[in-house]
């Protein structure tokens, strides 16, 4: 079984251990399994791997249940953890899905949390749904790892119709490599950069 399908493998199999609530029974079972999730995930581990993106020190952020921080993990591509999700829900699951590796979740808003300035990534898949004030909070100098989408949501608040308009909106960014991933009915945007 390779590394990242080890990882989905795992991640279902928590679901009959973890307390399921009723969010997690009937929204997160099926939204984080759905073909647009799982291609959006293994894309962005495929990437890492192509582009050689490796860390020592990454901090997620609005990581959901962190299933894609166990994905590269177990691909090697992320050594340590930490996660910011301002849920407590997802911030306490983090923790259960990734307790045989060096994650640490945290319940905060990413608004409010400083980001440590030894943190060698900062991965947010969850651009559509933040203002672009959180990029504030990165270390000049430190590497990021973001995604958007054009696809149309009451929680997208910051959505992009193209990976053109992501990559333009990312002013404090100098952006070296990007990615688009067709979900079938929408579009996931990926780009790789250095905070300036």
């Amino acid at each position: 079984m390779s590394p990242t399908l080890a990882a989905i493998s795992f991640y279902v199999d928590q679901f009959y251990r973890y307390p399921l609530t009723q969010e997690l029974a009937f929204t997160t079972i099926r939204d984080s399994l759905s073909t647009g999730q799982m291609k959006s995930k293994v894309g962005i581990v495929n990437f890492c791997k192509n582009q050689k993106i490796r860390s020592e020190k990454a901090v997620f952020v609005a990581h959901w249940h962190s299933l894609l921080a166990l994905m590269m993990h177990n691909e090697g591509i992320v050594q340590t953890a930490m996660g910011v999700e301002k849920s407590q829900l997802w911030s306490d699951f983090s923790n259960y899905l990734n307790r045989d590796w060096s994650w640490k979740g945290e319940n905060s808003d990413i608004i409010d949390f400083k980001i440590p300035p030894d943190t060698d990534l900062v991965v947010n898949t969850s651009c559509e749904h933040m203002s672009a004030l959180w990029l504030k909070q990165i270390p000049k100098g430190c590497r990021v790892l973001l995604q958007s989408t054009n696809f149309e949501h009451l929680e997208h608040i910051n959505k992009k119709e193209s990976l053109e308009d992501f990559k333009t909106s990312l002013v404090d960014i100098d952006i070296t490599s990007m990615l688009e991933i067709n979900c079938d009915v929408y579009s996931r945007y990926t780009v790789f950069g250095i905070k300036k």
